[in-house]
């Protein structure tokens, strides 16, 4: 336990390290958070959609767009993340030499993306805390525990899809069609933007199987509308399942990928 706390740490210093040299990216990325939050919000307060039948149960229309934002920031993280790191350490060459230490290949995938995770729940408290500040009525604060179950769940289904792109870089080198297609997906049909019940029919079938529309909506059941965990209990099984199905078959297809890179001498290629 003491070793994978140490190499956790050692990832996250290393990699805030590297970030926090690019002072001026952090910067604009937080101007970035403001002016889409400010845009929704005067958007929000031009065009009335808390009047739509699908909005109502959920009070006004800009606590509801800023937290499809947000929860977005998980899922890019989630999908390109892992593949990212992947690729910068084939094309660094540090790949190889830190599966030789001793570190599993799935071990490598969450060492590596920690600070993400972390930095991207740094950014969506930003969004969530100046969202609170400009709604109307703001967010059901004493619900919060509903909202941090749901994001563990939540980053645990996305992660399952962004290992299986990392497996296909780790073969491929280039191109992601898994993380392009899945997130495309996602932001079109999850409820992101609007109510998924605006989607046709068979839009709203496909919505389904995409873990992030039950995600989006245990969170802003969560914190807009006043809720027991009873009534969390389909999104938190569709979460479950989404983990329990995807995760295992995403931790052996990258294991299969590492070995087929092993084989081929091409973990450090570029």
């Amino acid at each position: 336990m003491s070793k994978m706390i140490s190499r956790a740490y050692n990832f996250i210093k290393k990699d805030f390290l590297i970030e926090s040299s690019y002072g001026f990216n952090i910067t604009m990325q937080a101007i970035g958070i403001f002016f889409s939050t400010f845009t929704f919000f005067y958007l929000s307060r031009i065009i009335d959609l808390s009047r739509t039948p699908e909005l109502s149960r959920y009070r006004e229309y800009f606590p509801f767009v800023i937290i499809g934002i947000a929860i977005s920031n998980y899922l890019t993280v989630a999908t390109r993340g892992f593949s990212q790191r992947i690729r910068e350490s084939q094309i660094t060459g540090t790949l190889e030499s830190i599966l030789m230490c001793g570190i599993s290949p799935h071990g490598f995938l969450v060492y590596s993306t920690l600070y993400d995770f972390i930095f991207s729940t740094l950014r969506i408290f930003l969004y969530l805390i100046i969202a609170n500040l400009l709604s109307l009525r703001g967010f059901i604060l004493h619900q919060i525990p509903y909202t941090i179950l749901i994001l563990f769940l939540s980053i645990i289904a996305f992660s399952s899809m962004g290992v299986l792109s990392a497996s296909f870089v780790l073969m491929y080198k280039r191109g992601d069609p898994v993380a392009v297609i899945y997130s495309a997906l996602s932001y079109l049909f999850s409820g992101v933007y609007f109510p998924v019940s605006l989607l046709p029919e068979p839009l709203q079938i496909l919505s389904k199987i995409l873990p992030m529309t039950h995600s989006l909506e245990g969170i802003r059941k969560s914190l807009l509308t006043e809720i027991t965990l009873n009534d969390l209990l389909p999104e938190i099984i569709s979460l479950l399942v989404f983990s329990l199905l995807l995760w295992p078959i995403s931790i052996i297809l990258f294991n299969t990928a590492v070995k087929k890179a092993r084989m081929d001498g091409s973990l450090s290629h570029f």
